[in-house]
């Protein structure tokens, strides 16, 4: 189901293949924005780290309390 919902979303967000590299808290957070207002995060830490503000639309592991657990990535939206 993951590979699906991402596959839709990608349809829908993707335009140019330009990225901006975000900043990230640690160095165990992978963090980029897409045109279109839609940004990327993966957590490669052992723990969880607070999600950036922006509307959850794909994750890999369910996302509770805007944290995003370890080994985990999410694809969110601007809101």
């Amino acid at each position: 189901m993951l590979y699906r919902d991402a596959l839709r979303c990608r349809r829908k967000l993707q335009t140019t293949e330009n990225m901006d590299w975000m900043p990230s808290t640690n160095g165990q957070v992978l963090h980029f924005a897409r045109p279109g207002g839609w940004r990327c995060v993966t957590n490669f830490g052992p723990g969880p780290v607070p999600l950036p503000h922006g509307t959850v639309i794909v994750t890999s592991v369910p996302v509770e309390g805007g944290q995003l657990p370890a080994d985990t990535t999410a694809w969110l939206i601007n809101s």
